[in-house]
C-alpha cells in the first residue's frame, strides 16, 4: 500500500507529465494544431462536454425526483440521457486528447475500452431514438398499446436497446481488432478506421439500419397524426409541430453516414471527414435535453415540481 503522500505526488506527476506532452506536441509533427489552436479547441469542446453532462444529468434528476414525470414513455428519454452522459463524460475527453496530441497517450487497455464504449454509447443513443420512434408509432396506430403499455414492457424494450448496443460495441474487446506493437511504438494510434470489416459492421448496425427504421416510422406517424387531427388543426400547423417534436430527433444523426468508414482512394480525406462526423455525433448529444424540455409538457411540470421541493427556505422555515 502506498503512503497517501507518495500516491498524491505520483498522480500529480502523471497529470503534469500529460500536460507537458499536450503543450510540447503543439509543434510536433504528430499534432496538427498550434498551441493557440489547441487551447481554443480545448475550451470549446470542454464547454460542449459540460453542456452535454449537465443537460442530460438534469433530465435524469427531474425523472428521479419528480412524481408526475414517472410515466413509461418518459423512461425512454431517461435511457437516452444516460447514453448521452456516457458520450460526454467517458468518450469525449479521451477523443479530445487523441485529436489534439495526434496519437493515443493512454495505453492499449484504455484504447480498447474507449473504442468499445464509443461505439456502445453512440449505438445506444440512436437505438434509444428508435425505441422512442416505435413507441410513438404504436401509440398512434394501436389503441390497445396505449391502454396496456406497462412499465415492465418499457423496461424490456430498454434492456433490448442496451443489449443490442453491447453486441455492436464489444467485438473489439474479444479479438476483432488490429494489433499493433504498443511497446515499441512511441506514438500509437487508436482508431476504428484500421478495421474496415468491423467499421462496416458497426456503422451499418449503429447508423444505417436505425436511420432507415426511424425515417419509415416517422413518415407513418406523421401521416397517421395528420389524419387523426386534420379536423381540428390546419395541415401546415400540424406538420410544423410534428416535425419539431419528432423530426429533430431523427435528424440529429443525419451527419453520420461517412463516420469512420475508410476510403482507400484518399485516406487523408477520409480521416478528416471521419473526425468531423465523429465530433458532429458528439455534439448531437447536446440537443436531446433541449428538445425534451422544450416539447415535453411532463418535463415542464417536473421542473416546477422539483424546484418547489428543493427551493431554499428562510430562517423561519418559509420558502422563498
Amino acid at each position: 500500500m502506498w503512503p497517501n503522500g507518495s500516491l498524491n505526488v505520483s498522480v500529480a506527476d502523471d497529470v503534469i507529465s500529460l500536460a507537458d506532452d499536450v503543450i510540447s506536441d503543439a509543434g510536433d509533427m504528430s499534432s496538427e494544431y498550434t498551441t493557440g489552436q489547441m487551447i481554443t479547441i480545448g475550451v470549446i469542446v470542454s464547454m460542449v462536454m459540460a453542456f452535454i453532462i449537465v443537460g442530460n444529468v438534469f433530465v435524469i434528476v427531474l425523472f428521479v425526483f419528480g412524481k408526475r414525470i414517472k410515466k413509461p414513455r418518459n423512461t425512454f428519454i431517461v435511457s437516452l440521457a444516460v447514453s448521452d452522459v456516457m458520450v460526454g463524460a467517458t468518450i469525449m475527453p479521451f477523443s479530445l486528447s487523441n485529436e489534439l496530441l495526434g496519437y493515443w497517450a493512454f495505453g492499449k487497455v484504455l484504447c480498447d475500452l474507449w473504442l468499445a464504449f464509443d461505439v456502445i454509447a453512440c449505438t445506444a443513443s440512436i437505438y434509444n431514438l428508435c425505441a422512442i420512434a416505435l413507441d410513438r408509432y404504436w401509440s398512434v396506430t394501436d389503441a390497445s398499446y396505449v391502454q396496456y403499455k406497462s412499465r415492465g414492457r418499457v423496461k424490456i424494450m430498454i434492456a433490448a436497446v442496451w443489449i443490442s448496443a453491447l453486441a455492436v460495441g464489444l467485438p473489439p474487446l474479444v479479438g476483432w481488432a488490429e494489433e499493433q506493437d504498443w511497446e515499441h511504438t512511441d506514438k500509437p494510434f487508436c482508431e476504428l478506421r484500421s478495421l474496415p470489416e468491423y467499421v462496416f459492421f458497426s456503422v451499418a448496425l449503429s447508423f444505417w439500419v436505425p436511420l432507415l427504421l426511424m425515417v419509415a416510422v416517422y413518415c407513418v406517424v406523421l401521416r397517421e397524426t395528420k389524419k387523426r387531427f386534420a379536423a381540428r388543426l390546419q395541415r401546415r400547423k400540424l406538420s410544423e409541430e410534428v416535425t419539431k417534436k419528432y423530426g429533430l430527433r431523427g435528424a440529429q444523426h443525419t451527419a453520420l453516414p461517412d463516420t469512420q468508414i475508410p476510403n482507400n482512394a484518399s485516406k487523408a480525406a477520409s480521416a478528416d471527414l471521419a473526425k468531423g462526423s465523429m465530433h458532429t455525433c458528439y455534439c448531437n448529444s447536446c440537443l436531446n435535453p433541449v428538445i425534451y424540455t422544450s416539447f415535453n409538457q411532463d418535463f415542464h411540470e417536473a421542473c416546477s415540481e422539483v424546484y418547489r421541493k428543493f427551493r431554499p427556505r428562510t430562517p423561519k422555515g418559509r420558502r422563498f
